[in-house]
C-alpha cells in the first residue's frame, strides 16, 4: 500500500510539475517570468513604489529649475537682444535651450528641432514672475488639467475678444490685443 501511494504520489508530482512548467512557458512566451516569490509583481494599485514619486519629485525640480533660468534669458534678452549678444553668451543660451527642450521633451531628439524658432518663441515672451510661473505650471500637470486649463484660457479669450470687438473705438494697444487674440482662438 505504502508502494501505490508513492508510485501515485510520484505520478501526481510528474503532473503538478509538466503543469508547472507548462505554465511557466506560456508565462514566459507572454514575455513575463513569474518567480512565486517576487512580492512585487503582485502589488495593488494603491501600492507606490516610493521611486516613482521621487522620479516625479526630481521631473518636478527639474522643470521648475528651467522655467526659473527661462525667465532670467528673457529679462537678459529684454535689456539686450539676443542678436547683440556675443558669441559665448549665445552659445550659452544654445547649451541651456537643448537642456530645455531634453527636460520638457524627452521624446524629441535635437535634430528634429528648430532651435531657431524655439529660440525666438521662447524670448519673445516677457519675463514671468517666478510665482506665477510655478501657479500656471501647477495647474497643467495632468493632461486633463492641462485640458481643463485650455478650455478656461480659450473661454476667457473669446470673452474678452468680444468686448474688444463691442468697443467703438480701439486703441493701438486693443488693436494688437484683438490681432493676439484672434490668432490664438485660430489654433
Amino acid at each position: 500500500i505504502m508502494m501505490n501511494s508513492g508510485v501515485i504520489t510520484g505520478e501526481l508530482d510528474d503532473e503538478l510539475s509538466e503543469t508547472d512548467k507548462s505554465i511557466d512557458e506560456l508565462l514566459a512566451s507572454l514575455g513575463s517570468s513569474v518567480d512565486d516569490d517576487d512580492a512585487d509583481l503582485f502589488k495593488f494599485d494603491d501600492e507606490e513604489d516610493e521611486d516613482v514619486g521621487d522620479d516625479a519629485n526630481d521631473n518636478d525640480e527639474q522643470i521648475e529649475s528651467i522655467m526659473d533660468e527661462l525667465q532670467v534669458w528673457r529679462e537678459r534678452n529684454e535689456s539686450s537682444p539676443y542678436e547683440s549678444w556675443d558669441n559665448d553668451r549665445k552659445s550659452e543660451f544654445d547649451q541651456w535651450l537643448e537642456k530645455y527642450v531634453a527636460i520638457l521633451s524627452p521624446e524629441a531628439d535635437g535634430s528634429s528641432i528648430d532651435k531657431d524658432a524655439t529660440r525666438i518663441a521662447l524670448l519673445s515672451e516677457r519675463p514671468i514672475d517666478s510665482n506665477k510661473s510655478k501657479e500656471f505650471w501647477s495647474k497643467v500637470h495632468t493632461e486633463t488639467e492641462a485640458e481643463l486649463f485650455l478650455e478656461d484660457y480659450r473661454k476667457h479669450a473669446e470673452e474678452r475678444l468680444q468686448s474688444l470687438t463691442g468697443a467703438s473705438s480701439q486703441t493701438d494697444e486693443e488693436k494688437q490685443t484683438v490681432s493676439d487674440l484672434q490668432a490664438i482662438l485660430s489654433v
